[in-house]
């Protein structure tokens, strides 16, 4: 997708704004000043990432989801309660040593229309790493897999994905 944006545009529009501010009296001087630093910090970062020239910072990460999703099967039970609280907080007792970072849980009410949803559980695990999952289960899977008649009595499926965004 190509967008049209003038950079310079832009920053002549916000020190338009930031001039009329301090005309009427809503900015100080030593306010207005600070402002214009700030918008012609603004408008430098965003000139290095136009121009291809932009990094992600050092210290920012790539995260790492596995969706564990329990497919939809008429007549099937699935208890959210016990698996939002009970079997989420076993999973992150058990894997947080592995890198696990939050996780999330996902109810399926459709798949459009009047279709039942795919899934009628997502539950979402994300690691500071791409084999922290594996690591993780690799050592206490056997924990949690035996947790699961518990709230289901449906086999999961699993997907292992890089978060883009």
């Amino acid at each position: 997708m190509t967008y049209n944006f003038d950079p310079e545009r832009w920053y002549d529009n916000e020190l338009a704004v930031l001039k009329e501010r301090r005309r009427t009296g809503e900015l100080n001087a030593r306010q207005y000043d600070a402002a214009v630093d700030d918008l012609e910090r603004r408008y430098n970062e965003m000139v290095d990432r136009l121009d291809g020239s932009y990094q992600i910072p050092k210290g920012e990460t790539i995260m790492y989801k596995v969706s564990v999703m329990y497919p939809y099967q008429e007549g099937a039970e699935f208890n959210f309660e016990y698996y939002r609280t009970t079997h989420m907080e076993l999973v992150e007792k058990h894997l947080k040593s592995f890198g696990l970072v939050k996780t999330g849980v996902d109810k399926g009410i459709s798949g459009g229309g009047h279709e039942p949803a795919p899934y009628i559980c997502m539950g979402h695990l994300y690691f500071e790493t791409r084999d922290g999952y594996d690591k993780g289960i690799a050592e206490v899977g056997s924990i949690l897999r035996g947790d699961i008649p518990n709230f289901t009595a449906i086999v999961p499926i699993r997907q292992i994905s890089e978060v883009l965004d």
